[in-house]
């Protein structure tokens, strides 16, 4: 199996994240990766007849909502099984609701509200989804609302055990879920990955330690999760803690922000992961010229920025497709396909959020 030494900015990280798995694994033998070397994907597409779709799902106004920016803050488009839109709503102080829109971006009807009680939000940020309920993550109560799907009927809260963070979590098909936090308990101290219940309880706490550099989590059937981190390094580790793979994509336009000093150098980071049915892993890169300053309110040139989506084998190691798109700033959002969001603004002033979903037509990844 192929194996590489990484060098420059990216190897400290490397060697400490992988030298944390193999300390986890101890005296338990059974895995071959030696402290310093990581397996990489590298070159370009290896299948010439494969290509990656991209579909236009829905298109929604922000104008939909009271002053708020979907794609932007807490509000965060889900699509789920059937290719319909859930979107968590809380961009508008004067709204807590989760709204539900079809294809055409229009809203179709709406649960929740404003509040701490049954059914009520204070800043819902992500959802996910079991055989049975959507699972609605508010860290503003510290708590999951569990509704019954389809019907979207209330079922319960559970407290999460910990501080979420921007991640969203993802969830297996008995309503358990892993979560990437900081949780400051003796037995969870240190670890990033943390397996909670359905009623709430930590199952097992695992994984390299938490850091900010996380923006991808993927499940990986109901017994493994893929975590991505900001450089293009990407982990699997099974819920018992094992640390399964370690793979690193290399090419040249990979350019993590610790290798970036000046202004104006081209940096990207990975965004999102999702693993088809076929054990394909996609993964999304937003890429864009670093500035001087933060660019808060300011549009940004769209020859300054780049999406990329890759279709990975992660057995053969290889890239199987790639689709890259100038001038678009998407980012990765969950779902039970793979799924990109991004906003654009129209010369009437318009600003509205594009939701797009993605097939490799040659693979059976399921397709809304």
């Amino acid at each position: 199996m192929k194996s590489h030494v990484i060098e420059g900015p990216r190897k400290l990280a490397t060697i400490l994240s992988l030298a944390w798995g193999l300390s986890i694994l101890g005296s338990m033998g059974g895995f071959d990766l030696a402290v310093g070397q990581v397996h990489t994907i590298s070159g370009g597409p290896s299948c010439d007849h494969c290509f990656i779709e991209r579909h236009l799902l829905a298109t929604i106004h922000d104008s939909t909502f009271e002053g708020g920016a979907i794609g932007d803050g807490a509000a965060k488009p889900h699509v789920n099984f059937d290719g319909t839109f859930l979107i968590i709503a809380g961009p508008s102080v004067f709204s807590r609701e989760i709204f539900f829109a079809g294809r055409d971006g229009a809203i179709a009807h709406s649960v929740g509200r404003k509040g701490e009680g049954p059914g009520e939000y204070r800043n819902p940020m992500h959802v996910m989804e079991s055989d049975s309920f959507f699972l609605v993550v508010d860290p503003g109560l510290g708590r999951i609302t569990y509704l019954h799907k389809p019907s979207l009927d209330f079922d319960r809260t559970v407290r999460i055990p910990g501080r979420i963070t921007g991640v969203t979590p993802v969830s297996f098909s008995d309503g358990s879920y892993v979560m990437w936090a900081s949780i400051g308990t003796r037995e969870a101290a240190g670890y990033g990955l943390h397996h909670v219940s359905s009623d709430g309880q930590i199952l097992r706490s695992f994984g390299p330690p938490p850091r900010g550099s996380v923006h991808a989590l993927s499940a990986s059937g109901d017994t493994a999760v893929w975590i991505g981190f900001d450089d293009y390094r990407i982990e699997k580790w099974d819920i018992e803690g094992i640390l399964l793979s370690a793979l690193i994509r290399e090419a040249e336009w990979v350019k993590p922000e610790v290798s970036s000093t000046e202004p104006g150098d081209w940096v990207t980071w990975l965004t999102g992961l999702w693993e088809d049915r076929d054990g394909l892993l996609w993964a999304h890169t937003a890429g864009r010229k670093k500035r001087s300053a933060p660019a808060i309110g300011v549009e940004l040139d769209p020859r300054d920025v780049e999406s990329i989506v890759e279709v990975l084998d992660p057995v053969a190691l290889t890239v199987v497709a790639q689709s890259r798109m100038p001038g678009r700033r998407d980012l990765a959002v969950p779902g039970s396909g793979f799924y990109s969001a991004g906003r654009r603004s129209t010369t009437e002033g318009l600003v509205l959020t594009d939701v797009w979903a993605y097939r490799l037509l040659s693979s059976s990844s399921p397709f809304p």
